[in-house]
């Protein structure tokens, strides 16, 4: 026997089918929700997304730009008629993405978006659109606060025939001040890029803060940083300190033109040269080269010129092989590294000690003028011991050949140069 509900909930219910996707005054953007969403990418990692719910788009879209960096497969879905905002789109070929997706209530309720995504052009005022093809079989209303209600069918609650249903979800949109956050973050991540400073998203924010107090959790300072008044950036004859911190650090690159140039050649030979030193009664690892794509092929003959030109690589006849594989950026282009497992596994390790951060950090305290020192390409700036170079042999189907500088990816590497700074920095300290 089912239970009747109560007059409030019978009162409540009384939405029906033929009801649910009318909405007074949608004729402006700003009468459109907009919610944050959760996207699943190809490294099954969450990226946020901005959203906007458009019952008069014709389908679901996702920007080109956002699909690209979530690096998920395309799928050809023909020649398609589109229609956003209200405009007709003539028919072109297009690609659609399958996104795992949900939005996201300033309550912290989610909803289930996940479908196909028509790729589209969004000019980065939006990640997401949820169009017709979400809106037409999901059964909900929104009301004069901005809040979605997601619905579910009570068979319980038929009234004239009429089937009628009760509130499942509710998800409450951005506010209009909200929805501006995309400007600020653009902002800001020109000022981080100009200052070398890496941003983090909020969810890593979150996940940080939880972490706090906890033993090996995160720890999180939080720094003013504020302009100085006018008035204090000018000398008492009236010249400007910043004006004359410019021309200063332009005559000084002027100056040391030499040390601003990318590092080329092979560095001069010094007694504390990189050592391989490995296990004797360790088999010499020698692997065969891994297959490549006619990209990859392409790729390796392309950035194994830069190395061979600067004679950082020569050619090999070593008994020692790694092969070469690549690995894709976010940016979708390819980055060629060496497998050095099988080397890394004999070799005897460096205990030399990294520096803790913390530490470093504490030195800060009392100092008024800071200075950074950004080493490119440190690593090919350390010669290898002549009687090491073939040890970093490395085989591809193009070409056999050894390193005589540090490589990335060799044990050793990252304690050896940490002693060499040391070094170097020991009478500056």
């Amino acid at each position: 026997m089912i239970e009747r509900p109560s007059t409030r909930e019978r009162e409540a219910a009384t939405l029906y089918l033929t009801d649910l996707n009318m909405r007074k005054d949608i004729d402006s953007q700003t009468d459109l929700l907009h919610f944050n969403a959760k996207v699943q990418t190809s490294h099954s990692k969450t990226r946020s997304a901005y959203t906007l719910m458009d019952p008069g788009a014709s389908h679901c879209y996702s920007d080109s730009k956002y699909a690209k960096i979530l690096g998920l497969p395309l799928r050809s879905a023909g020649r398609m008629s589109v229609t956003t905002a209200g405009i007709k789109h003539p028919p072109t070929n297009r690609y659609q993405v399958w996104l795992k997706a949900q939005i996201r209530g300033i309550t912290e309720n989610y909803a289930d978006i996940s479908g196909w995504f028509t790729l589209f052009d969004l000019n980065g005022v939006y990640d997401l659109i949820i169009g017709k093809n979400w809106h037409s079989p999901t059964p909900h209303l929104v009301d004069s606060d901005n809040v979605l209600h997601l619905l579910d069918a009570d068979w319980s609650l038929l009234t004239d025939g009429r089937l009628a249903f009760v509130p499942r979800l509710s998800l409450t949109g951005l506010r209009p001040h909200q929805g501006r956050y995309r400007e600020v973050q653009s902002h800001c991540a020109t000022i981080a890029k100009a200052a070398d400073i890496n941003l983090i998203s909020a969810e890593e924010t979150e996940r940080a803060m939880k972490s706090i107090g906890k033993p090996g959790g995160d720890r999180i300072f939080v720094i003013d940083i504020r302009q100085r008044p006018s008035e204090d950036t000018k000398t008492e004859d009236g010249h400007s300190i910043l004006a004359d911190l410019g021309k200063w650090r332009a005559q000084i690159r002027q100056d040391y033109q030499d040390l601003f140039q990318p590092p080329t050649g092979v560095p001069p030979p010094r007694d504390d040269d990189f050592r391989i030193l490995i296990d004797p009664t360790a088999k010499v690892p020698h692997r065969q080269p891994y297959r490549m794509t006619p990209a990859e092929r392409e790729q390796f003959k392309e950035q194994i010129k830069k190395p061979l030109a600067n004679g950082w690589i020569t050619n090999s006849h070593s008994r020692y092989a790694a092969p070469v594989i690549f690995v894709k950026k976010p940016n979708g282009t390819l980055c060629m590294c060496v497998d050095y497992q099988g080397l890394n596994k004999i070799t005897v390790k460096d205990r030399y000690p990294l520096p803790y951060i913390d530490d470093l950090l504490d030195k800060l305290h009392g100092g008024g003028i800071f200075t950074k020192l950004d080493l490119a390409s440190g690593y090919h700036q350390v010669r290898i011991h002549p009687d090491d170079c073939h040890k970093t042999a490395f085989i591809a189907p193009e070409g056999f050949y050894e390193y005589k500088v540090i490589p990335f990816g060799l044990a050793n590497a990252p304690a050896a140069f940490m002693r060499l700074m040391h070094g170097i920095l020991q009478p500056h300290r």
